[in-house]
């Protein structure tokens, strides 16, 4: 998968950037695993029972991205694995943070 491809998951919108996500639950460790099918892939030990997953994540990415949990939107996926998010933050910075969070 072409770089491009790869952030092509992280779109710019009105004030922010909307995001796929293929949610993990029930991992060991939190944190971004790579990449998956247009998505980036990651990973929480919370289970998928009763949005504790969801939580969860939310309050990864709040905490990872500096951003604060009330202001990130659910587009869609609050019941599937595979998500899009709105988060207040540019996509460069947004980019950024998950590369150096991937090591790359």
């Amino acid at each position: 998968m072409d770089l491009n491809d790869q952030w092509a998951c992280v779109r710019p919108s009105a004030e922010g950037v909307v995001v796929s996500i293929r949610l993990q639950p029930n991992a060991r460790r939190s944190g971004v695993k790579g990449f998956w099918q247009q998505s980036i892939r990651i990973a929480v030990g919370a289970p998928p029972i009763e949005g504790r997953a969801n939580t969860a994540l939310l309050s990864w990415l709040s905490t990872q991205l500096d951003v604060p949990k009330n202001e990130i939107r659910w587009v869609r996926g609050q019941h599937s694995r595979d998500k899009r998010l709105w988060l207040p933050i540019s996509q460069r910075v947004f980019i950024e943070r998950i590369r150096s969070l991937l090591g790359s």
